[in-house]
């Protein structure tokens, strides 16, 4: 075998280092390319906790007839809170229509905010479903607005301009997944928080009684309705419960048409000395039922929620 010369070697040593060296910054590159962001589209991005969905107007989109459909925005069992931001062109002369649902199983608070000077809103409910804006279908107006809004109300929101000309701007609307709250006055029936169909769940928070009279705020009442025969589930809790607050809650229709819940479908009462937790299941048939929170003793903090079937 012949053998290397001193020089020979030290050239095959120099190879074999520069062998390894390429290899171990093969493998750097690697990790490194690994650990870079990836570049997101201009349509999607994600800013902390909060997912940003760019929406490009398109025309013609002037009316609730034409509106641009966003479709939803949070997704089933979300948690995040996520932002379509619209960008268009409007005037005074010439405004923009979305339609768009909030999605998600739960309640959800929608806020429409701008940096661009002049913008304002209105957002709307085609109630009748004739696709066209008619006396009392008015939600909320405003260069800023809060809402609650659920998973089935399908919602217009119009941008306009105060500018004679057409100016561009860019909108956030933004969905945020969470607890609804009781309204009042609603310790009537005729009072009642209408929360529309049930098509999953609901969940709400409120206060009723009073620290020293249950005359202060004896009554939550909640109106639902079901399109057809559903499994409906109810249960309450108090979130507060200090041994001195006390609550009943029933399930109520109108059966003489006068527009008073008369009959009571289901109930559940409290018991002294135990927080007041009521689980009310009942197969309801299509039509309009109330939710009935009562105060018995003391003020009661409640969590409720409702979902069908």
């Amino acid at each position: 075998m012949q053998r290397l010369s001193l020089k020979d070697t030290a050239l095959v040593e120099s190879h074999r280092t520069e062998a390894r060296l390429n290899a171990l910054t093969d493998t750097a590159n690697r990790l490194t390319a690994s650990a870079l962001p990836v570049a997101r589209s201009a349509s999607t991005a994600s800013i902390g906790t909060q997912n940003v969905r760019v929406f490009q107007e398109r025309e013609s989109n002037n009316t609730i007839a034409t509106a641009n459909n966003i479709g939803g925005i949070l997704f089933t069992g979300d948690r995040q809170t996520r932002t379509v931001a619209i960008q268009g062109n409007a005037s005074r002369f010439n405004q923009d229509f979305f339609r768009f649902l909030p999605g998600n199983q739960a309640t959800s608070a929608i806020e429409l905010k701008t940096s661009t000077p002049g913008i304002s809103f209105s957002v709307y409910k085609d109630a009748n479903f004739n696709r066209q804006v008619d006396a009392g279908e008015l939600v909320a107006s405003g260069s800023s607005i809060n809402l609650e809004a659920v998973r089935d109300q399908e919602l217009y929101v119009a941008v306009r301009s105060s500018s004679l000309t057409a100016r561009n701007y860019s909108v956030d609307l933004i969905a945020k997944p969470g607890v609804g709250n009781e309204s009042e006055p609603n310790n009537l029936s005729s009072q009642a928080k209408d929360v529309g169909n049930i098509l999953a769940r609901r969940s709400y928070q409120g206060v009723i009684g009073g620290r020293t009279s249950i005359t202060q705020d004896p009554n939550d009442w909640f109106k639902f309705n079901v399109t057809s025969t559903r499994q409906v589930s109810i249960s309450f809790s108090d979130r507060n419960f200090d041994n001195t607050s006390r609550a009943d809650l029933f399930l109520r229709r109108d059966t003489t048409g006068d527009g008073f819940p008369n009959q009571i479908i289901a109930s559940s009462r409290s018991v002294p000395g135990r927080p007041s937790s009521h689980n009310i299941q009942q197969t309801l048939a299509a039509g309009t039922y109330f939710i009935q929170a009562s105060a018995f003793q003391g003020q009661v903090n409640y969590n409720l929620s409702f979902s069908a079937n």
